[in-house]
């Protein structure tokens, strides 16, 4: 099963990654210059009254969501995250996984130690991302309605552990559908979402 996770860029005690695609090289050899290039913020101009009461709003979820259990996160802040995530930049990559299961194989270690070199670098420092991911190709009668969950759980984890990461500056959301920049659709997929309004 492949895992294809975007990221958005951060948001200072906020969320936010997104991974964009690139014609290549392929997902799986995403490099961390790739990744940590598609991650940087860009500046944001002047904004009316309603898109500041819309980033305040964001910010509030972000901020509510980040202590949170991947499966403790409610169905109605999930569909907010996915909307969020739709307007940020990012990259999608590629994570292998052990067939109807949450164990990454060598070649998704590989793509997640990429993601985890990113993530550390100094510019990247207190900001948040959100690891989204939709297993099974969206099929919605898949065996495993869980796996979502507990595969950008398991990267998360991988993050925290290997490289440090602080939990809170990660969240890890599994989600019945998400879209991705990508026209075929099958595997695992994910995003990392920068939400920072």
């Amino acid at each position: 099963m492949a895992f294809r996770i975007a990221a958005i860029l951060p948001l200072a005690c906020a969320i936010g990654v997104v991974f964009v695609l690139a014609a290549t090289p392929s997902l799986a050899q995403r490099t961390r210059n790739q990744i940590s290039g598609a991650l940087v913020q860009l500046p944001v101009g002047n904004q009316s009254a309603a898109e500041l009461a819309e980033a305040a709003a964001e910010r509030r979820l972000i901020n509510e969501v980040r202590n949170v259990p991947t499966r403790a996160i409610k169905v109605e802040a999930r569909d907010r995250l996915a909307v969020i995530a739709e307007k940020k930049p990012g990259i999608d990559l590629e994570i292998d996984f052990d067939p109807g299961s949450a164990v990454l194989t060598p070649l998704g270690v590989g793509a997640v130690i990429e993601l985890g070199k990113a993530l550390s670098e100094p510019e990247f420092k207190g900001q948040v991302f959100m690891l989204a991911g939709q297993a099974d190709g969206g099929r919605l009668d898949a065996p495993n309605p869980g796996l979502s969950d507990r595969r950008v759980e398991a990267v998360k984890q991988y993050l925290v552990e290997k490289f440090k990461l602080v939990p809170t500056d990660l969240v890890a959301v599994g989600l019945e559908r998400i879209r991705t920049r990508r026209p075929d659709g099958g595997g695992w997929r994910a995003r990392v979402v920068n939400i920072t309004p």
